[in-house]
């Protein structure tokens, strides 16, 4: 996404340079009514240039850095235009929050590095960005946790689709394993906060489960 805003961006610069071009050679060839003309044309296009200028700093501050899914803030803003559609529905129940937590990452990062560790998030991100539709959001939440947000009669089929993809990561000395925890809205809470702190304790308790 922000390769493409990337080369909007090159266009519209490229496009301001032959305006201002041409601005100059009305100043020097026309006469006072077709440099103002220039002068509007070119105005336009400072402000063309300055929204997608906006548009790709904006994007930016929505998105994990690391591996291009949303972060905290984007997940913010996402989970609460999602809130304003479902009770558009009238299905406030359906909405359920996924805490996505990589199993023993420090001894990857120990053991193979922080560049290797940088290549298993980005691969969680894109392996849960398979499961994307309209309705379900995926971001990081920090360090190697992910949220998804998704209606609640998928969560089964995308817990399972989850442990089973991440399994096939390209490396076979490497075993990228994850702890689940959920949340649903409005029962566990209204704010994303108080959702993530419901799932982290449920995915905390799974985990003790499978270790004893």
């Amino acid at each position: 996404m922000v390769k493409e805003h990337r080369g909007r961006w090159a266009g519209v610069s490229v496009w301001l340079g032959l305006m201002c071009i041409s601005c100059v050679w009305f100043m020097t060839t026309w006469n006072r009514d077709i440099l103002i003309i220039g002068i509007v044309i070119v105005g336009g296009g400072v402000a063309v240039y300055a929204g997608y200028r906006f548009d790709l700093i904006y994007n930016a501050m929505e998105r994990d850095a690391l591996t291009g899914v949303y972060n905290r803030r984007g997940f913010m803003r996402a989970f609460s235009k999602s809130v304003r559609n479902q009770r558009s529905r009238g299905n406030m129940d359906e909405l359920t929050l996924l805490l996505i937590d990589a199993d023993h990452f420090k001894k990857i990062n120990d053991r193979y590095g922080h560049y290797i560790g940088d290549q298993v998030l980005c691969y969680m991100a894109n392996c849960l960005q398979t499961i994307q539709d309209k309705q379900t959001i995926v971001a990081r939440w920090g360090g190697d946790e992910f949220v998804v947000l998704l209606l609640a009669d998928q969560v089964k089929t995308i817990e399972d689709h989850i442990h089973q993809t991440l399994q096939t990561y390209p490396s076979s000395q490497i075993i990228v394993k994850v702890s689940v925890g959920t949340a649903q809205y409005p029962k566990d809470g209204t704010q994303v906060d108080t959702l993530v702190d419901v799932a982290d304790q449920r995915m905390y308790a799974a985990k003790k489960a499978v270790q004893s």
